[in-house]
């Protein structure tokens, strides 16, 4: 599937010449965007970060994925902003694809959302995937020590090895410190990667992969459309197109 755009109702609201007049901010826009000197460029990693995802990355979560849909029921992905709505996004499309239901927390602080959570996987085989770069963000943080509070009660140290993996950064912060501590196994977030982007990285594509969607594809397609958007050229690029239509509007 290829994504494209119909303009076909800016008819009577935008004009070509409009589209004309913008050109010359768009394209230094795009200089700007690309050359990393604008304001935020040092979160700009998602540009070419497709382009740089390590093959054996991919086929070491599509194993993991595998391993953790053969001894679980399902996930539970703790995590708010990016780290919550990217995943939600990305399954909501591909849902046919989804082998492994998830569960999400962190996004609230509601003891009843949690409650009911726990008395749904009460009986359930969980892995509980906890997301966040400094671990203190107040929603995850809560909702993790409760999950792990009743992940304990459910299962062995030992166990709780195989069944909690960490989504942090990658030496330093709280979250980094439990993980270490406990043995949990860890994925990086970069620093150059805002909330909004981190479904292509980590954050996304792990618990992508234990919910069994084909996260090579996903990064493949991806990859396509970072060769295709960042062509400096208005007729084919339709990110332009749409970020002006947007503006003009």
């Amino acid at each position: 599937m290829k994504i494209g755009l119909d303009l076909t109702n800016l008819k009577g609201f935008v004009e070509e010449k409009d589209f004309t007049a913008l050109l010359p901010q768009i394209q230094k826009a795009h200089e700007e965007l690309h050359s990393r000197r604008g304001k935020g460029s040092e979160f700009t990693g998602w540009l070419d970060l497709t382009s740089k995802t390590d093959k054996v990355l991919l086929a070491e979560l599509k194993t993991l994925g595998e391993k953790i849909r053969k001894n679980s029921d399902c996930l539970i992905s703790i995590g708010i902003g990016g780290s919550d709505i990217g995943i939600r996004a990305a399954l909501d499309f591909l849902s046919r694809e989804q082998k492994l239901p998830v569960y999400y927390a962190g996004h609230n602080l509601s003891s009843g959302y949690l409650k009911d959570l726990f008395a749904k996987v009460k009986n359930k085989r969980v892995t509980v995937l906890v997301i966040s770069k400094s671990g203190t963000t107040t929603e995850p943080a809560v909702a993790f020590r409760l999950v792990k509070k009743f992940m304990e009660s459910k299962y062995s140290t030992a166990e709780l090895k195989k069944r909690i993996i960490c989504i942090t950064d990658e030496k330093k912060g709280a979250l980094r410190a439990i993980a270490n501590q406990q043995g949990y196994r860890t994925y990086p977030i970069a620093d150059d990667i805002g909330g909004r982007f981190s479904v292509l990285a980590p954050v996304g594509l792990v618990p992508l992969a234990i919910a069994g969607i084909d996260i090579a594809s996903l990064i493949k397609g991806a990859q396509d459309a970072q060769k295709e958007l960042s062509a400096p050229d208005f007729e084919k690029n339709i990110s332009w197109q749409y970020a002006a239509s947007r503006y003009l509007l």
